[in-house]
């Protein structure tokens, strides 16, 4: 696939938007009845026992979603990103985000990171959150939370089931995440494109360097992506998770106006890290 001269592409965290030159931009649901109790949006359950649209792929990816603010010193200076929580055992979640959302280069890796969950996110809290594992050039990182370091584990959270088969050009998506940090939403589309390729600044270097990187094999949607995005999930009709939402084309560097260019991580990338990175294996 030979490169396009789009523009700009930019990860896609809020409060601190980190803008890349580049040419592309950037579990266990078990019947529904086990989720009765979390059903915030009323809808009914009673005999339903597949997952046929967007609202029920949403009803069961928003429990897995995580809503991200990283800090660095002073306590002022964040960044505003999203993350999917992929396995829950015991006092603990482990959850993927994009490694840009909790790290800088003139700060490292953020040390003080909060959580927010579905259905809890007026809730202050103080969750014990560390990263654990990662690769900073697939941008890939996996946050460990420690739910009793506050009050136990919220209501209506669970891990996310992850899908690894054949994707398809037009299969319908959703995309859920924190943008521009107003609080866990959902964007929906289709995937556009399978395979794409995107030349991004690399993350472990100052700003105005200009080493890059290449990624590759990347998932294009057309669903809403904005800053915020970063790190959360990208779900197929059932709700199942194919991808990690990462970057989106900078429409404003370009010469014509261009939408609906998200790129997303495909979940294969992220279980391989998850299960060499010394984190914890799937």
């Amino acid at each position: 696939m030979g490169w396009y001269t789009l523009g700009m592409v930019k990860r896609i965290s809020g409060a601190v938007v980190v803008l890349f030159s580049c040419i592309l931009l950037t579990g266990c649901f078990s019947t529904p009845g086990s989720t009765a109790n979390c059903n915030h949006r009323g809808m009914d359950w009673t005999g339903i026992t597949t997952v046929s649209d967007t609202g029920m792929a949403t009803e069961i990816g928003m429990q897995s979603a995580v809503r991200i603010n990283a800090f660095w010193p002073p306590a002022t200076k964040g960044s505003t990103g999203s993350g999917v929580i992929y396995k829950i055992s015991g006092r603990y979640a482990w959850a993927f985000t994009n490694y840009h959302v909790i790290y800088k280069f003139a700060g490292g890796v953020s040390t003080n990171i909060d959580v927010y969950f579905y259905g809890h996110e007026d809730v202050t809290n103080n969750y014990t959150v560390q990263m654990i594992g990662g690769d900073i050039d697939a941008d890939i990182a996996i946050i460990k939370i420690d739910f009793l370091s506050v009050n136990g584990r919220p209501d209506c959270i669970r891990a996310a089931d992850l899908y690894t088969g054949n994707l398809c050009l037009g299969e319908r998506v959703v995309a859920i995440g924190n943008p521009i940090g107003l609080g866990l939403s959902i964007s929906s589309g289709v995937i556009s494109r399978l395979n794409c390729k995107v030349l991004l600044d690399k993350l472990d270097q100052a700003e105005n360097a200009t080493g890059t990187i290449e990624m590759n094999g990347l998932i294009r949607t057309d669903a809403a992506i904005n800053p915020g995005n970063s790190g959360g999930g990208l779900f197929n009709i059932e709700g199942k998770l194919i991808g990690i939402v990462s970057s989106k084309l900078d429409s404003t560097s370009t010469v014509d106006v261009v939408e609906g260019f998200g790129y997303a991580i495909p979940i294969s990338v992220a279980i391989t890290i998850a299960n060499s990175k010394n984190a914890t294996k799937i």
